[in-house]
């Protein structure tokens, strides 16, 4: 194999060093993000598991939202989908699609009128 000269920068500092510098970077922003997912899942879990085991009033809540939106879904699904079957996907398409630019337009909205904050930040980078 032939080793390619590479430009100015990179050539003064070895391949170890720079497969060193790499895996430190990953290491500083992979350990936060799995930390990060972990939080969010596990106490979206333990929400759940309150409010749906452990309160009556939160599971007839939960499961009468959870039936409008499995009703709702079925009824579009025969003028949307070839296969009605697929209905329990609409509801993640239609979270998706009316989410993440509400979500945009509130962090721009944010950063216009009070400049950097972190809040803005944490949400442009979680969408």
């Amino acid at each position: 194999l032939e080793k390619y000269e590479r430009p100015y920068p990179w050539n003064l500092v070895p391949d170890e060093i720079q497969m060193a510098i790499g895996a430190l970077s990953v290491l500083f922003i992979a350990a936060p993000t799995l930390a990060l997912i972990f939080f969010t899942t596990s106490s979206g879990w333990f929400l759940f598991n309150f409010f749906y085991f452990h309160n009556p009033v939160g599971k007839k809540i939960l499961d009468k939202v959870h039936g409008v939106i499995v009703a709702m879904s079925k009824f579009a699904a025969h003028y949307v989908l070839l296969d009605t079957r697929d209905h329990v996907y609409l509801p993640w398409i239609t979270w998706g699609l009316l989410a993440s630019p509400t979500l945009f337009y509130w962090a721009y909205q944010r950063y216009s009128t009070y400049g950097f904050e972190a809040s803005t930040f944490l949400l442009y980078h979680v969408m």
